[in-house]
């Protein structure tokens, strides 16, 4: 390269600012230097440095303008966060690009709306919006909310100064997932507050025959409202744990008596035979009927490959957990698959894609599916 391409170099170094003259092989007064030629014609170009021009200050700007703002290096990665050049609010130290700032033939579609800080102060009066943010980050206490704060401490000023900009989604996504922790914080506290004073309610006449409709009354007259009547009555029998006998009769409203009064009224005997048994294996099944039923397959195709997500569709939540009390090797097992899909295909009358993928696979051993198809194993 000869001196007059290494003065054109020179020039475009001193729009670009970046000490290129300073380097050793240049400012040694060398009249040749070696180098890549699509690396220096880019270097040069005309029109790259054109529109470098325009984002870089210029010379008569004030001392403060040109001041670079001060950068603080995230926890997150290794890129060195910058208020003029990414968002405030993202986890990530990622690039923001206000609308004027994006190459004309970028597409609508393409570019992320984002804004530029303008609030100094919030509509008090008194309040300075950085420090209405520095609030709503302590108040997550989360990850993002440290990344957030640890930004903001950074500014040298407040963030209109700093040319602080953000994503809109961003900031909505901040603001807003500040506020539902805080409404979900204030709703389960006021929950908690009325399981208590309902705990109390019943402690207060334990020789009452307390019923699961009563118990839910006294929750709703205390200000609760996220807990259902059978999660409710679960967390009082477990709050008195064997101070408290519950009652179960199919079609009744579950009966609460505290043990050391139901003595006076009902006389209490252990029942070893648990002459309810036929009851219950009956109700259980017609659950694992109708929904059996419900998880009907419409087959407009079939496959042959399938995974453990296709060969469960079909199969009775019920049925599932029932296995599983059996045994903890029916949990996520082949066995749990296979007798579920079987089941299914007798309450249906229909094979399931498990068993028409091993159709499928054993197509050449007839005498093989002829057995299977005799256990409901395999479609015939």
């Amino acid at each position: 390269m000869d001196s007059t391409r290494i003065d054109t170099i020179l020039s475009a170094s001193k729009i670009r600012q970046d000490n290129f003259g300073q380097r050793p092989e240049i400012s040694d007064g060398s009249s040749t230097v070696k180098c890549h030629k699509n690396c220096i014609n880019k270097y040069v170009s005309p029109s790259a440095l054109q529109k470098l021009s325009k984002r870089m200050p210029s010379d008569d700007a004030s001392d403060g303008a040109t001041m670079s703002p001060k950068r603080l290096r995230s926890n997150v990665g290794s890129t060195v966060f910058d208020f003029r050049k990414h968002c405030l609010f993202c986890y990530d130290v990622s690039p923001c690009t206000l609308p004027h700032e994006y190459d004309s033939r970028v597409p609508q579609q393409r570019r992320t709306p984002a804004s530029i800080v303008r609030t100094v102060v919030m509509a008090d009066g008194k309040t300075l919006y950085k420090q209405h943010l520095l609030d709503l980050c302590d108040k997550r206490g989360d990850e993002l909310g440290r990344i957030v704060r640890g930004r903001i401490l950074g500014a040298q000023s407040d963030l209109h100064a700093a040319d602080a900009r953000y994503h809109r989604k961003c900031s909505a996504a901040f603001h807003r997932s500040t506020q539902k922790t805080n409404d979900t914080d204030s709703k389960s506290d006021a929950d908690d507050q009325a399981f208590t004073e309902t705990v109390k309610v019943l402690s207060s006449d334990p020789s009452k025959v307390w019923n699961s409709l009563d118990v839910e009354a006294v929750y709703s007259d205390q200000g609760g409202r996220d807990m259902s009547r059978r999660t409710l009555v679960e967390k009082v029998i477990q709050h008195f744990g064997d101070e408290m006998l519950p009652m179960h009769s199919p079609g009744m409203a579950t009966l609460l008596l505290f043990r050391n009064h139901v003595a006076k009224n009902l006389r209490i005997m252990d029942d070893d035979e648990n002459s309810f048994m036929d009851e219950c294996v009956m109700k259980v099944g017609k659950q694992i009927m109708k929904e059996s039923r419900a998880l009907k397959h419409d087959f407009k195709s079939y496959n042959k490959h399938i995974d453990r997500d296709v060969a469960a569709e079909c199969i009775s939540e019920t049925l599932i957990q029932l296995l599983s009390s059996i045994s903890p090797k029916f949990e996520n097992s082949l066995q749990t698959l296979m007798v579920g899909n079987i089941i299914s295909s007798m309450v249906t009358c229909q094979p399931t894609p498990l068993q028409i993928a091993i159709g499928v696979l054993l197509g050449n051993h007839k005498m093989l599916i002829d057995e299977l198809y005799k256990y409901d194993v395999s479609c015939s």
